[in-house]
């Protein structure tokens, strides 16, 4: 099956103008809709990430000296570990959302569906490092339950 060349702009008749215009109007709406859902999203990963991280080392700070807790303390620095590794995975979904879209526009779809897939990527290790430091802290606790 052989593919119809298409029309230069030149070429085309006003409704086939207005045609095509209607549909990038169409995707242009699609596509600030999905990034106004995609930048809560964002900030939540920073904040679990980023939050989770500050508060266990609040944690962390008021049992380290306490010799009852001592056992605790690789099971929060662990858990701690892994919410950085989080919020820095979180902090490059921007970026690779970004070079998504500018590489969608400079090289064509093939190579924008890359970045696409490693942003969702990024998003998704994000949000596993939360889950992972979460429970570590939580096994690490029950680990050591007296």
């Amino acid at each position: 099956m052989t593919k119809k060349p298409s029309k230069s702009l030149s070429e085309l008749t006003d409704r086939e103008w207005e045609d095509r215009k209607r549909h990038q109007d169409k995707a242009w709406a699609h596509a600030i809709r999905r990034d106004s859902m995609a930048e809560p999203g964002l900030k939540a990963l920073l904040l679990l990430n980023g939050g989770g991280a500050v508060a266990l080392l609040a944690f962390l700070q008021a049992i380290w000296i306490k010799e009852a807790m001592l056992a605790l303390v690789p099971w929060i620095v662990t858990a701690i570990l892994s919410l950085v590794l989080g919020a820095a995975t979180a902090g490059a979904v921007h970026f690779l959302r970004y070079m998504a879209s500018m590489t969608y526009q400079k090289e064509g779809a093939d190579e924008g569906r890359k970045m696409t897939r490693a942003h969702g990527l990024a998003t998704i290790f994000s949000f596993v490092f939360f889950l992972v430091g979460m429970g570590i802290v939580v096994f690490g606790a029950f680990r050591n339950l007296p």
